[in-house]
């Protein structure tokens, strides 16, 4: 039985399945959110570290702490 990675951020999905083209698993919990499975390679650790740790993260982040400070919230 292969292992899977799981994520729920869309950017980090997406950012797999543009240098995998692997297309991954969705299942949906009860709160409606979406959870992501990939299989679990090498491939898709080098690609997930690269992200959390690139200059796209860190200008995501601070997009997604402007939008909260516009609705409002902290």
């Amino acid at each position: 039985m292969s292992r899977h990675y799981l994520t729920k951020s869309i950017e980090q999905a997406a950012a797999i399945i543009t240098y995998t083209k692997e297309e991954p698993m969705l299942s949906f919990g009860e709160d409606g959110k979406v959870t992501f499975a990939f299989n679990q390679t090498d491939k898709v650790t080098a690609i997930v570290m690269g992200y959390e740790n690139s200059e796209a993260r860190i200008l995501l982040d601070c997009r997604n702490n402007l939008f909260r400070r516009m609705r409002g919230g902290k």
